[in-house]
């Protein structure tokens, strides 16, 4: 049985929809959808609601749903924190520090110090990420 790529970068919903029809007619009986045909209908699903690319594509709409929810929560996963260097060493007196920052696991830091000795800002939000890992 050979098998047919289906690209799954910015389908428009006619293209899958064919794509789907000629699965479905030259498909082994019983056969699962292939993984690349469901990549696209959850690509879709981030232009059109699930609905209707459910609908469109006749699929499971719950079955849909769950592939896009999965996929949501695996670019979140993926996606990279990023460091902003913030120069602390600057000649005039520090005398307010306010902080906002969120870990990996969605965990949210806000402080708001003022006086004369302030903590080190690096150490604070050290052990906050580290925590979060």
């Amino acid at each position: 049985m050979s098998h047919q790529a289906y690209p799954a970068t910015r389908p428009a919903i006619e293209e899958v929809e064919q794509q789907f029809a000629h699965w479905r007619q030259t498909r082994a009986q019983k056969s699962p959808i292939p993984d690349e045909l469901w990549a696209s209908a959850v690509e879709l699903a981030r232009q059109h609601s699930i609905s209707e690319v459910a609908k469109t594509l006749r699929l499971d709409y719950n079955s849909l749903k769950k592939r896009v929810l999965a996929k949501q929560n695996e670019n979140n996963a993926q996606a990279e924190p990023y460091f902003v260097e913030v120069a602390l060493n600057s000649s005039l007196p520090q005398t307010e520090l306010h902080i906002e920052t969120q870990d990996r696991t969605g965990a949210l830091l806000k402080m708001h110090i003022k006086g004369p000795d302030l903590p080190n800002p690096l150490e604070i939000l050290t052990r906050f990420w580290s925590n979060g890992s």
